[in-house]
This record gives structure tokens, C-alpha cells and sequence, in this order.
């Protein structure tokens, strides 16, 4: 069984959230992304990680999007 680590990259996507979510700083990126959060995120829900020290308050256009259509709401240039 081979090392996760070197198999994927933490961060890796960084540039490409960035562009939709422009408070997002690449520490907080990481957290979110080893937590299993960024599907929330783009769902507009609302997270929650006090040890962390992370809270970003639900977004009720990407939750809309996400209920009408069933596909995350994700901008990018």
C-alpha cells in the first residue's frame, strides 16, 4: 500500500477554489480540504471546525443552486 502523500497533493486545487471563493486562504484551504469540507463549501453550508478556529457562515445562493439542481455551484474563469 503506497503512501497517500504521494499520491496526492494537499492543496493541489488552491488556484481554482481561490477564483470562487475569494476570502479563502490557502492554510484555511488545506484545513478544509483534510477535513473532508470543500464539498460543503460549495454547497453554501455551514462550517463549523472551533479547533480549527474556522467558521464561514452558510451562502444561501450556492445552497439554492445546490437544491434546485443537485450540482455544487462552482465559478471559475
Amino acid at each position: 500500500m503506497g503512501n497517500f502523500t504521494s499520491r496526492y497533493t494537499i492543496g493541489k486545487h488552491f488556484n481554482d477554489y481561490k477564483e470562487s471563493f475569494p476570502f479563502l486562504d490557502y492554510t484555511t484551504f488545506c484545513k478544509l480540504e483534510i477535513k473532508g469540507k470543500l464539498g460543503a463549501l460549495l454547497r453554501g453550508e455551514r462550517i463549523e471546525l472551533p479547533k480549527e478556529g474556522i467558521l464561514i457562515e452558510e451562502n444561501w445562493w450556492r445552497k439554492e443552486i445546490y437544491k434546485s439542481t443537485g450540482i455544487p455551484a462552482f465559478l471559475s474563469s
